[in-house]
């Protein structure tokens, strides 16, 4: 008679079955490219409650009991101060999930309603607080949820909306005072196989704090989402006539010459195009006299 299997185990298992290719060999790719995990890490895990930490919760935790090389997890999450029922199916999915999550409330939404860019205001207290608490818990690592989509449509967007160009990194320290490397494992894993892991195993997540808050109502959070779906529209309509478009914005972060670029920034230094030029123009010793003009 075949064991029954609970809903954590049929969790886990679609990971690494039914999205073995998409989900798991995605993960264990960016694991491998960017060095994400080393032995004796101390590893916290900031899971939101949302699709892409939720799944990379579950592929930690997979890791952790199969792989050769042993590290700690410490499963975080941070109420922002959500509502009685977004509460609950953050919890819920948690349980669900097999995960031990160690909820930590906080008073963030309010904070950041007042602040004058209450968007980015929430992202980065949200971080600070789980770097906080990374630090307190003994961890040197912060693993956070952001996957595929999310490098490509913040480089997208950096360059349409803000002009410039800037790639989110898989790993980096974000702050001076907090020695914890925040590192992304979903760097590689598309949002659309995330969405279908969820449906897949019936989970009912919490709603994002900007759809559940007072930070709906906010016009400079409006503002902020109706760009994020610009981006994305943007990306759908081009994706329609080039279905490797996230593909080739990608590689571009691969694949800068700094001698076409004009202008770049490095330890602080800004070095442009005339610079250079004029440094080479100077060294320079004219044309070869069979040079047609």
């Amino acid at each position: 008679m075949a064991r029954e299997l609970t809903s954590a185990q049929l969790i886990e298992r679609s990971i690494i079955k039914k999205y073995r290719g998409d989900i798991w060999n995605k993960f264990v790719m960016a694991l491998k490219d960017y060095r994400l995990i080393s032995g004796d890490d101390r590893i916290a895990v900031g899971v939101s409650g949302r699709k892409s930490s939720l799944a990379m919760a579950v592929c930690l935790k997979h890791l952790q009991a199969y792989s050769k090389v042993k590290f700690q997890l410490r499963y975080i999450f941070i109420d922002p101060g959500y509502d009685e029922k977004n509460l609950a199916l953050a919890k819920r999915s948690f349980e669900l999930s097999g995960l031990p999550v160690e909820i930590c409330r906080s008073d963030i939404i309010n904070r950041s309603s007042e602040a004058d860019d209450p968007f980015d205001s929430c992202g980065s207290l949200m971080q600070k607080e789980l770097l906080k608490i990374a630090e307190k818990c003994g961890c040197n690592k912060l693993a956070l949820g952001q996957n595929f989509d999310d490098v490509i449509e913040d480089n997208f967007s950096a360059m349409v909306s803000r002009g410039k160009i800037e790639c989110m990194m898989p790993r980096i320290y974000p702050s001076e005072d907090i020695h914890v490397e925040a590192v992304r494992p979903m760097y590689m894993v598309r949002e659309s196989y995330l969405r279908d892991w969820v449906r897949y195993n019936s989970l009912e997540l919490a709603d994002s704090v900007f759809e559940c808050s007072v930070l709906a109502e906010n016009k400079s959070v409006k503002d902020k989402l109706s760009e994020i779906m610009y981006t994305k529209s943007l990306m759908e309509r081009f994706r329609k006539t080039n279905p490797y478009i996230e593909t080739n914005l990608f590689k571009c972060m691969y694949n800068v010459n700094l001698r076409t670029i004009l202008s770049y920034t490095k330890g602080g230094k800004r070095y442009g195009f005339t610079d250079r030029y004029d440094s080479l123009a100077d060294n320079y010793s004219g044309l070869p006299e069979d040079a047609e003009i």
